[in-house]
C-alpha cells in the first residue's frame, strides 16, 4: 500500500485553549485578541457567523462584541505553546519521527494504512477523541496520498459537520466532485498571485488545476504551482520534513501598550527582547553573532517611521549579556530624544549551530571562559523553567512588578493554567 498522509489541525485553537478551564463557554462566542487587544486572531464558530473577519480591529466590531456578548481575552502564548507541546508529545509517541510539525497548531503525520479506508477513519476518529479526552482541544484531521490533499481533507473536515472531524480521500469515490466543488483561491500553497493568475486563465477549482499541463503551469508560475498541480492528482512532492528547520535569524519585537519617550524605558523594552531572543536561541541549540536593533516613532503628518542600527560580535555566542551588552551600545548610538517611540525590537542573524563559529584570535583562554559562561547561563536557564519565566532576570529589563509604557495592554488576559504555579487553577 502506498505511504498516506494525515493533517491534524486544532480547531481555533487559541480559542479552544481559553475554553479548557472554562467550559461553560463551550457554545458561546469567543474570540482572542492580537498585541494590545488590537485584532481579532482566533475566533469561535459563533463569532464567525457574525461576520467577524480575521485580522478585523477590535473598535469596528465593537457594537458586535456588546450586542452578542462575546467573551473577550487577551493572548496569553506561554500558555497557547504549552498547550500545544501538549499535543504534539501525543503524536509523537504514536508516530515517532514520521512526524512533521508544521506550526502550534499543526501536525502532518505520515503513515502506512493498515486498514480499508472505512476503518483508517475510524482510527483518527479515536485519535481525535483520545486528544480531546487528554488535554481538551479539538482537533480535525484530513487524510490524502499526498500532504496538499491531507490540507484539502481537513478544510473539509473543519467546515461540514457531516465528517466527524474527519475526512479521507484515499480511495474515496466522490474525490473528484470534491475537487470540483473546491475553490483554488483556498488551496494550500495558492497565495493572491497565483490565484489572480488561475483566475484568468479561467482556472477557478482545484480540480481544473489539477488537469492543467504541468509544464504550461512550472513555465508560468514556476515550480511550486507545479507540485501542487502534481499533489492534487496523487503524486507526492512535497516531503515530510522530519527535522525542524534550523533559523536563519530570532526576530523578538512588540509594539508598546502606550508611547515611549525615554531612554530608560527602550532599554527595559529591548533587554526583554534580548533575553527572550537569547533563550529561543539556546533553546535551538544555536550561537548567532549579529545583531540589530529597530525603533518605530511617530513622525511628521503623523507617519510611522524607523530607525536601525547594527552590530557584529568578535565571537557567536548564545550568552545574554553579551547581547545585553550590544544592545545597550547600540541603542545609545541611535536613540533621538523627544520622539514618540511606538514599537521597538531587535534580530540575531548570522546564526550557526552550537560549536561551530570562527574563535577570536585576541581572546585569552577562551575554552575556559566559555566553559564558565555556559554553566552560568545553563543554571539561569534550569531556575527559570523549574520555578518559572521571570524568576530570574536582569536588571536592565527593569521592575517585573510594576508595569511599563512599553508593555503591552493585555485588559483581558486569562491566567497561565499550566506554566505558572501562582496561576494553578483551584477548584473549590
Amino acid at each position: 500500500m502506498p505511504k498516506l498522509f494525515a493533517l491534524l489541525d486544532c480547531n481555533n485553537f487559541y480559542v479552544s485553549c481559553e475554553r479548557i478551564f472554562r467550559p461553560q463557554l463551550k457554545y458561546h462566542p469567543v474570540a482572542v485578541l492580537s498585541n494590545n487587544d488590537g485584532c481579532f486572531i482566533s475566533r469561535s464558530r459563533e463569532v464567525k457567523a457574525l461576520g467577524i473577519p480575521m485580522g478585523e480591529p477590535l473598535f469596528k466590531c465593537a457594537h458586535l462584541v456588546k450586542q452578542h456578548d462575546v467573551k473577550l481575552f487577551s493572548s496569553n502564548f506561554s500558555f497557547y505553546g504549552d498547550i500545544s507541546s501538549r499535543i504534539m508529545m501525543i503524536l509523537k509517541g504514536i508516530y515517532g519521527e514520521n512526524l512533521e510539525i508544521y506550526s502550534v497548531d499543526e501536525a502532518f503525520i505520515e503513515f502506512e494504512p493498515k486498514a480499508l479506508a472505512s476503518n483508517l477513519k475510524e482510527e483518527f476518529i479515536n485519535l481525535r477523541k483520545y486528544i480531546y479526552r487528554c488535554v481538551g482541544i479539538p482537533v480535525s484531521i484530513g487524510i490524502g496520498e499526498t500532504k496538499t490533499l491531507a490540507k484539502l481533507a481537513n478544510v473539509l473536515a473543519k467546515t461540514d459537520k457531516s465528517y466527524h472531524g474527519v475526512t479521507c480521500l484515499w480511495m474515496n469515490p466522490y474525490q473528484e466532485k470534491i475537487l470540483k466543488n473546491f475553490k483554488v483561491s483556498d488551496l494550500w500553497g495558492i497565495g493572491r498571485g497565483y490565484a489572480k493568475f488561475c483566475k484568468r486563465h479561467y482556472i477557478s477549482t482545484a480540480y481544473d488545476l489539477a488537469s492543467a499541463d504541468i509544464h504550461w503551469l512550472r513555465q508560468q508560475l514556476g515550480v511550486q504551482a507545479a507540485r501542487i498541480a502534481l499533489e492534487l492528482k496523487g503524486v507526492p512532492c512535497i516531503p515530510l520534513e522530519k527535522e525542524e528547520k534550523f533559523p536563519r535569524t530570532i526576530i523578538s519585537s512588540r509594539s508598546f501598550g502606550y508611547t515611549v519617550r525615554s531612554k530608560e524605558e527602550l532599554k527595559q523594552a529591548l533587554s526583554n527582547f534580548t533575553e527572550l531572543a537569547c533563550r529561543k536561541l539556546r533553546n535551538k541549540k544555536a550561537w548567532a553573532s549579529y545583531v540589530v536593533i529597530f525603533l518605530r516613532y511617530l513622525g511628521e503628518a503623523r507617519r510611522i517611521q524607523k530607525l536601525s542600527i547594527a552590530k557584529h560580535l568578535l565571537e557567536a555566542s548564545s550568552y545574554t549579556p553579551d547581547f545585553l551588552e550590544a544592545v545597550t551600545e547600540l541603542l545609545d548610538q541611535i536613540y533621538i530624544s523627544g520622539l514618540d517611540y511606538k514599537k521597538a525590537g531587535l534580530m540575531l542573524g548570522d546564526i550557526v549551530p552550537e560549536g561551530v563559529k570562527q574563535l577570536n584570535l585576541f581572546k585569552s583562554k577562551p575554552g575556559k571562559e566559555k566553559q564558565n559562561t555556559s554553566n552560568l547561563i545553563s543554571l539561569y536557564d534550569h531556575l527559570n523553567s523549574k520555578y518559572g519565566q521571570g524568576k530570574l532576570f536582569y536588571a536592565s529589563q527593569g521592575n517585573k512588578s510594576q508595569k511599563s509604557n512599553w508593555q503591552a495592554n493585555q485588559s483581558f488576559r486569562s491566567p497561565c493554567f499550566t506554566t505558572r504555579w501562582e496561576d494553578l487553577y483551584q477548584v473549590s
